[in-house]
């Protein structure tokens, strides 16, 4: 996911959440610095950005269908 879709999930409102103000740029820097590690540590990967949670789901179940587990 990426750090703007994150941001967009959790309601980035500066009204809402003052602390999130310059949220996705610290989201964007911790996601790179951890990318390799999550990637390494997948069995499957599914893209999630733009994606219902029931396509997400959807995705999962179909990935591990196919075999296509790492």
């Amino acid at each position: 996911m990426s750090p703007h879709e994150a941001m967009r999930r959790v309601g980035h409102n500066a009204e809402r959440r003052p602390l999130l103000t310059e949220a996705e740029a610290g989201l964007e820097a911790l996601l790179r610095g951890r990318e390799d590690a999550y990637r390494d540590a997948a069995d499957l990967r599914v893209p999630t950005d733009g994606r219902t949670p029931a396509q997400v789901a959807q995705a999962v179940v179909q990935g591990l269908r196919e075999g296509s587990v790492a």
